[in-house]
């Protein structure tokens, strides 16, 4: 039996509601503006497209909580920005101080 993460399963119908939109605009496309049903689709459509970006927005804010949970607690990651950015200012500093020193004078 072949192992499937839990990811796989997950994202499958992540993935459907993804297509229920680009669906019902081309069966809005094909439904004259008199039918009946015109007004329950668009109303649909405008659900499904709410829906996805909602969906989409909340996969983002999870990637994120993730990778801060990779990278360790979110007290960590704050402490290795401030030790990159303390680096960062150290060197800057470093390069200041060289441009501030007088060149010397190569003698022949």
């Amino acid at each position: 039996m072949a192992r499937i993460p839990i990811d796989g399963f997950l994202l499958s119908p992540v993935q459907k509601i993804c297509r229920y939109p680009v669906q019902l605009r081309e069966l809005l496309e094909h439904t004259p503006p008199g039918h009946r049903d015109h007004r329950q689709l668009q109303s649909a459509a405008d659900a499904m497209k709410r829906t996805v970006r909602m969906v989409n927005e909340r996969k983002r804010k999870m990637e994120s909580v993730d990778w801060r949970v990779r990278c360790g607690s979110t007290e960590l990651l704050q402490q290795r920005r401030r030790a990159a950015n303390w680096l960062l200012e150290q060197r800057s500093g470093e390069r200041e101080k060289r441009e501030d020193e007088p060149e010397h004078e190569v003698q022949k």
